[in-house]
């Protein structure tokens, strides 16, 4: 049997409550395989892009990041107080999609955590949820962590 050991663990957050709970997960992760931990969360800076009111838009756009720059850093933080020696964390704009299976590509990440409901319910219902996608697209495995209720059940 081969043995599992993660390197480098990738948190993508939203700012929820369910990506506050993922990232529980993700330092305990990382605090036990003494593995490197990366927050990253994406502005969707396409959902921002109104012609009608750009102003709006900007504004919108500046409140999105200071709320996501805000998750980060208080992962990042959290996971430093736990131990973890290496941490980073990122904003990046882009298609939170196809960014975070980028990042994964281009960083190395061995290990994706991510909750199972954000904050994109319109998204979700439309086009289907960022984690659905993360679990056909990413190329390493990802941690799907279910809200607190669903768990309580079982």
């Amino acid at each position: 049997m081969p043995t599992v050991a993660y390197q480098h663990i990738m948190i993508a957050t939203d700012g929820s409550d369910q990506a506050r709970r993922a990232a529980d997960h993700a330092i305990a992760i990382a605090k036990a395989f003494q593995a490197k931990l990366s927050a990253l969360a994406v502005i969707d800076i396409y959902a921002f892009m109104n012609s009608q009111a750009p102003q709006y838009g900007v504004d919108l756009l500046e409140e999105e990041r200071a709320l996501l720059q805000k998750a980060v850093d208080e992962i990042a933080k959290k996971a430093r107080e736990a131990g973890i020696a290496k941490v980073d964390s990122s904003v990046v704009e882009g298609a939170p999609k196809t960014q975070i299976v980028q990042t994964i590509h281009d960083t190395g990440v061995d290990l994706v955590v991510v909750g199972s409901h954000g904050r994109d319910i319109i998204e979700r219902l439309l086009l289907g949820s960022t984690s659905e996608h993360l679990i056909r697209h990413s190329p390493c495995p990802v941690l799907v962590v279910r809200p607190e209720e669903a768990s309580e059940r079982h």
